[in-house]
């Protein structure tokens, strides 16, 4: 009986190890933001964060434990390579907090569509697609902004 366990076992472990989608959490932080929305689209909207940390963190959960660092054109690369590879944007989802000063911090749960940087400006833009919900605001400017990223490649 342990034995026909241990199989089932190693079976079940090597089929899930045969997905080709691996997950890494990102994360991004940048000392300010602005968060503007789209009028014609109120779930969507463009968040320029300025002042953006070079590294952006990373952790691989399964299945492989993995951390580290990427700078930022590292990631761009990544994430160009994806959309080229798969003809649109790799699935993206997770959570951004802003605005540490004010009552906390604000948060939105969104989903990335397309990033891109300006390296003279220190301006990394993301759009952004609310999920379950429209933005809140037509135009913010906010302090403190983190995205937890979640994106399958």
């Amino acid at each position: 009986m342990i034995i026909f366990l241990s199989l089932l076992t190693l079976l079940f472990g090597c089929q899930k190890q045969e997905k080709s989608v691996v997950e890494k959490l990102y994360i991004f932080h940048a000392e300010e933001g602005v968060f503007e929305r789209d009028p014609s689209q109120p779930n969507l909207c463009t968040l320029e964060m300025i002042s953006i940390t070079n590294d952006v963190a990373y952790f691989n959960p399964t299945p492989m434990r993995k951390a580290g660092t990427l700078t930022l054109a590292q990631f761009l690369a990544s994430w160009q390579s994806e959309q080229l590879k798969m003809k649109e944007a790799p699935k993206s989802e997770g959570f951004v907090f802003y605005d540490k000063e004010s009552k906390g911090y604000g948060h939105l749960a969104i989903k990335l569509i397309f990033p891109t940087y300006d390296p003279k400006l220190d301006k990394l833009t993301f759009i952004l697609e609310a999920i379950d919900q429209d933005f809140p605001f037509d135009r913010k400017e906010v302090s403190e902004v983190t995205i937890f990223l979640n994106l399958s490649l």
